[in-house]
């Protein structure tokens, strides 16, 4: 048994949301929860969104809907993949 068990879960989701990161921001101060805008490596954007400091949800505004559509594809993940395992391949 863990004796100092971590306060957040391994366990997200990423969900688009009808809302600009200043409502996102508004509804997590009024509950006292974690909110912090971030960026994954540059190839999309999200807002960590703590439920009860507890659990993160990936939320996406509109405007970083489209960019995760956009990196998630998957033609370019294969593209990803197949530059990352010609690197790997010249090792």
């Amino acid at each position: 048994m863990n004796e100092h068990p971590a306060n957040y879960t391994s366990v997200h989701a990423a969900i688009s949301v009808a809302l600009s990161i200043e409502e996102i921001e508004r509804i997590g101060a009024r509950e006292e929860w974690r909110v912090l805008p971030c960026s994954r490596d540059g190839a999309f954007d999200v807002v960590e969104f703590w439920i009860e400091n507890h659990l993160m949800l990936e939320l996406l505004t509109p405007e970083m809907t489209a960019k995760y559509l956009d990196a998630t594809n998957p033609q370019k993940l294969e593209q990803m993949d197949n530059s990352v395992a010609g690197v790997n391949a010249r090792r």
